[in-house]
């Protein structure tokens, strides 16, 4: 018996990797002894410069009004098939000429266009600035592995430098591979327009800062009823390069849909701990993260955190669904909770798997008085579902006591479902 209960749990975690490895393969990491710093978000909210809004009246506050996202359509029929016949198309089979059809549209002040890009590799020297409305990027083959944008390394400097950086509405990306960037691979600047952007069937690796960043500006205006779908965030040597980084780390946003994306290694190596994997605030409201799979970074998923100075609420509404969260017990220093609110009211968190392998003792916490009305139910956790700092909810039909079998059976029924794991799968 005794051996049975050493060898057990780590012949079922073997297990556990090896499915994964089948699907999404990791990388050897050795990591420095660091001690454990306090939590960003205790930083933000002992600082005066942040300000958090703690009397807000949560019965008074309303959802803004949704926006129907007018490029969904081609997706429901399939980009690629079905260019759409009034958009102008430019065949691209290298930089310069990527970068010629950027300038001709930006000066020409056009809209709708789609660059279709043939495989191959990519050098961007300098940000891409999309400055006109309905652009379309897409790879002709579909496959992401195939094309890829390479940036001029995951290094710190002093300037910005972004794969893309979006300032109108109607960006669209579709199968490409964007990677080794000083700052972000794509940016959508809320601030001047970017609404209804989509992000689907992408990979997105080694950012030195977060690999997806939407702003608001200095007068908080969102980006509304974007997409971010199919697509694999990771950092590829295991951990990030900071602890400045994270997967989407989107200000304001409003009426988004991000489901069924893979995310690994959102992980800091040193000073404190990264930013979430997915992390909405700064006046975002009813957004919905809906079955996405999130390994070995250091939190999982994010709603709220300190205010911006001017905004409403930190979050408002919005849902947390079906998502698988694992974190093995690797040596990341700064492994944290799986899902968390932080003044985040009337917020549901639904049917969630999360297994913890370390040692920290929440799975899913809520966070500040300003949390209230919200719901977790139906969850399926290996550790506490908890309170901190006087936030409120109503938990029902939670299971605090998931066993590892039921999480990997979870977990490979969900990567069998998995669009970019079945991609990266077929592609090995």
């Amino acid at each position: 018996m005794r051996f049975m209960k050493v060898y057990l749990p780590c012949m079922v975690l073997g297990a556990f990797v090896a499915i994964i490895v089948i699907f999404v393969p990791f990388k050897s990491l050795s990591l420095q002894v660091l001690n454990k710093l306090p939590m960003i978000s205790d930083y933000i909210y002992k600082n005066p410069k942040h300000k958090v809004n703690a009397k807000i009246t949560i019965v008074e506050a309303s959802l803004s009004e949704k926006r129907f996202n007018p490029n969904i359509k081609y997706l429901q029929r399939g980009i690629r098939k079905f260019l759409p016949s009034n958009f102008k198309k430019y065949y691209i089979s290298n930089s310069q000429e990527l970068n010629a059809a950027i300038t001709n549209i930006n000066s020409k002040k056009s809209s709708e266009n789609v660059l279709i890009l043939e495989d191959g590799i990519y050098e961007i020297l300098s940000t891409i600035m999309i400055t006109r409305p309905n652009t379309f990027i897409i790879s002709f083959s579909g496959d992401p592995s195939k094309v890829v944008l390479k940036g001029n390394g995951m290094l710190k400097s002093s300037g910005v430098m972004n794969i893309f950086t979006v300032q109108a509405a109607g960006f669209l990306l579709d199968g490409v591979t964007l990677k080794e960037v000083s700052n972000h691979l794509i940016q959508i600047k809320g601030e001047m327009g970017a609404n209804f952007p989509i992000i689907r069937n992408c990979i997105l690796q080694n950012s030195y800062q977060q690999l997806i960043k939407v702003t608001t500006g200095a007068k908080n205006r969102p980006s509304e009823t974007g997409v971010i779908e199919n697509c694999l965030f990771e950092y590829t040597a295991g951990i990030g390069p900071n602890y400045y980084i994270g997967g989407i780390d989107a200000h304001g946003v409003t009426n988004w849909l991000i489901r069924h994306n893979i995310f690994k290694s959102i992980a800091s190596p040193q000073q404190q701990i990264s930013e979430y994997a997915i992390h909405l605030w700064g006046n975002a409201q009813n957004n919905l993260v809906d079955s996405n799979i999130i390994i070995n970074s250091d939190r999982g998923i994010g709603f709220g955190m300190g205010n911006i100075e001017g905004a409403k609420f930190s979050n408002f509404a919005g849902v947390i669904s079906n998502n698988i969260i694992f974190h093995s017990n690797n040596g990341h220093h700064f492994a944290d909770t799986g899902i968390a609110l932080e003044s985040s009211p009337k917020t549901l968190i639904e049917g969630n798997y999360i297994y913890l392998a370390h040692d920290y003792h929440r799975a899913i916490e809520y966070r500040f008085t300003d949390s209230q009305q919200i719901t977790v139910r139906n969850n399926h956790v290996n550790r506490s579902i908890s309170s901190r700092n006087g936030g409120q909810a109503e938990l029902s039909n939670n299971n605090t006591n998931l066993d590892m079998v039921d999480f990997l059976i979870k977990m490979k029924e969900v990567l069998s479902q998995s669009n970019i794991a079945r991609a990266m799968s077929n592609d090995r």
